[in-house]
């Protein structure tokens, strides 16, 4: 389904998607859930019972759709660590109220 959402034609299936990844993360009461950028894609995957597993893997084309989405959800606010250079540092905090039965 998360595949599905991301290659809709609409404005809202990355968001639609992430919201997918999150709930169904909260459902199976993962304690983290990564994105990892590969080469050519990222992975999705969920830590359960301190175990990491492999929930999807996500074309790279979507990468900055979804980062922008965290980061909108996030309140992430951008601070340069030094003045001379590009490095960034992002402060936010991210709560989710999954509306999946506990």
């Amino acid at each position: 389904r998360l595949l599905e959402l991301l290659q809709a034609d609409d404005e809202t299936g990355v968001a639609d998607a992430v919201d997918v990844a999150l709930s169904q993360g909260a459902y199976h009461r993962a304690s983290d859930i990564h994105l990892e950028p590969w080469t050519d894609s990222l992975s999705l995957r969920y830590r359960l019972d301190g175990i990491l597993q492999q929930i999807a893997i996500i074309p790279k084309d979507f990468q900055p759709k979804i980062i922008a989405r965290i980061k909108v959800l996030s309140e992430l606010v951008c601070i340069p660590t030094r003045l001379d250079c590009f490095l960034l540092d992002f402060i936010g905090n991210l709560s989710w109220l999954s509306h999946c039965a506990a």
